[in-house]
């Protein structure tokens, strides 16, 4: 299907395209995501999906991507690690992590910040998987 080098490039273009996405939203749209943090952290339902989403995202990237050979292959397992782990945070300490979440986001300059940082990190890894 693909070798290594490939899939390291097709995950880092897949990165780079949801997390410049996800910080342009950031961006324009703060109070959106002010809302999904606050519902959240009031949804058991919405806490248990998420939870999965992130863990099972974590264990793809993983499963597709283990690899600290290189260091574009290390920011691809790098960032299978942090879902794995988020993922993990969720489900068994949902408390702690969401009251951090909620207060971060209740800030629009912290997002806007946010949002800066994860665009620019967006660019980075589509010119990464593209170059």
């Amino acid at each position: 299907m693909f070798d290594t080098g490939s899939m390291t490039d097709f995950l880092l273009r897949m990165f780079g395209l949801y997390y410049l996405a996800a910080g342009i939203g950031l961006f324009t749209a703060p109070d959106a995501f002010q809302t999904i943090a606050g519902e959240l952290k009031s949804s058991a339902l919405m806490r248990l999906i998420s939870g999965i989403l992130a863990l099972t995202f974590g264990m793809i990237v993983l499963a597709l991507n283990n690899d600290w050979t290189s260091w574009q292959a290390g920011i691809v397992t790098a960032i299978g690690w942090a879902g794995l782990i988020k993922g993990v945070t969720i489900l068994a300490l949902p408390a702690p992590f969401l009251g951090l979440t909620v207060a971060l986001f209740a800030r629009t300059e912290i997002l806007r910040i946010m949002a800066l940082i994860v665009t620019a990190a967006g660019a980075a890894l589509l010119w990464l998987g593209f170059a």
